[in-house]
């Protein structure tokens, strides 16, 4: 079964203006290191890419200063940038999905939503992690609030309020719109919407974590409201999109609609991980930490200060976050071959940050050997694509120390850090 069907427009494609939003043309990200094209330090091809197809295999199609362009998906890692500017609630899947739309109930079984990309108005509680109510005003505080959210083990829902305070209780179906109520101590309680910062809903059983829930490969896409979806598939006809998020459910719009189309809205996407996988969705074999700053600990898909990852101009939504000295090491597959990623001081740490990294790699007989030669990166730096041969060896260090101004502001990100395999 196809990861991505478009019907719309032409043969396969969906249309002339698809993905044209942007004056200077939508970023392609290539697996071989740097932009493949777009306004940036890091661009590979000059001029800017206007995509005008997007097949039933994931053939992108598009024009380079006139010159008409094809890139498989074994050619380019994402197109576009995520976007991180929510523009109202923030409801939480279990699968690591944030939709972005206005919560207008709240019942024990389903929420009721008005989101601005997609005409589904009602989500099983089952799918749901929490809803942030409230979104903070920096990236940072945004993603230790859903942090705190995903990773709840409470077997009670947790009510949040404004000035941190909480309440814990189980979930009753909604009385009436703008409310939640919560049985409390064998009371009903209910709470208006507009006094909650976050809802955490109780996890009876373990929460799924990053691991469990790669079963298969999946798409991921964001949009201008500030949603980031992954799912198992998006389909898409001359009338309507349907984006599977889980096989029991997906979200639908139309393609036209009054006031835009879903095209306009679309600012990210990237293609199912059929070739490689990110290092990020499992935990590492071993961590070291730097013994300078022990608070500033190895985070995955996060930098160390709890926020995104972020280079001087891109939101990744997978990597590791380091603060030299530091070392990480992964374990590989015998069918591992090439080792990339771009590594970069993360774009919120002091301008004196700098670093100097390496990869090493241990062999059949247990030796570590050299992964790739030292190199140095700075704040306000374009991120250093890496490169690195594993294949026939056991596993893979990722190796961090200072630089010239000692510790401060060494937060050094290995940005979409991934596998790719052979497959024998």
């Amino acid at each position: 079964m196809a990861l991505l069907s478009c019907f719309a427009g032409g043969e396969g494609g969906f249309g002339q203006d698809a993905f044209q939003r942007s004056p200077e043309g939508f970023k392609i990200w290539g697996h071989t290191g740097g932009l493949l094209y777009g306004p940036s330090a890091l661009a590979r091809r000059s001029g800017r890419f206007l995509a005008s197809g997007l097949d039933v295999n994931g053939v992108l199609s598009g024009k380079v200063d006139g010159e008409m362009v094809i890139l498989s998906p074994q050619q380019y890692l994402q197109i576009g940038s995520v976007q991180e500017k929510p523009v109202a609630e923030q409801v939480l899947f279990k699968n690591g999905s944030v939709l972005v739309a206005s919560v207008i109930g709240v019942g024990a079984d389903e929420i009721r939503v008005q989101s601005r990309v997609w005409e589904t108005s009602t989500i099983p509680m089952s799918l749901i992690q929490g809803i942030v109510f409230r979104p903070a005003g920096t990236l940072s505080e945004r993603q230790v609030e859903i942090d705190r959210v995903m990773q709840s083990q409470s077997d009670f829902t947790r009510l949040i309020f404004n000035n941190n305070d909480f309440i814990d209780g189980q979930l009753e179906d909604a009385v009436g719109d703008e409310t939640v109520a919560l049985t409390v101590g064998g009371k009903s309680t209910k709470v208006a919407l507009a006094r909650i910062q976050s809802l955490v809903l109780a996890q009876l059983n373990q929460p799924i974590d990053a691991a469990s829930r790669k079963t298969s490969p999946m798409i991921a896409a964001g949009f201008s409201d500030g949603s980031r979806i992954v799912g198992m598939e998006m389909s898409i006809t001359a009338d309507d999109v349907s984006l599977v998020v889980t096989k029991d459910f997906s979200l639908k719009t139309k393609i036209r609609y009054r006031g835009g189309d879903f095209w306009s809205r679309l600012r990210y996407f990237r293609p199912a991980e059929t070739s490689f996988r990110f290092l990020s969705v499992s935990p590492p074999f071993r961590v070291q930490d730097s013994l300078q700053l022990p608070a500033f600990a190895t985070r995955l898909n996060r930098s160390v200060s709890g926020g995104p990852l972020m280079s001087e101009h891109e939101i990744h939504s997978h990597g590791i976050g380091t603060h030299a000295s530091s070392q990480v090491v992964y374990l590989l597959e015998p069918s591992d071959d090439v080792f990339r990623c771009w590594v970069c001081i993360d774009r919120t740490a002091n301008r004196l940050g700098d670093a100097v990294c390496r990869t090493v790699l241990l062999d059949k007989d247990n030796r570590w050997k050299t992964g790739s030669k030292r190199f140095s990166i700075s704040a306000n730096q374009p991120p250093v694509s890496l490169e690195v041969d594993v294949s026939g060896y056991r596993a893979i260090g990722l190796i961090s120390s200072s630089g010239d101004h000692g510790t401060t502001g060494d937060r050094v990100n290995w940005l979409s850090a991934r596998i790719y395999s052979s497959g024998k």
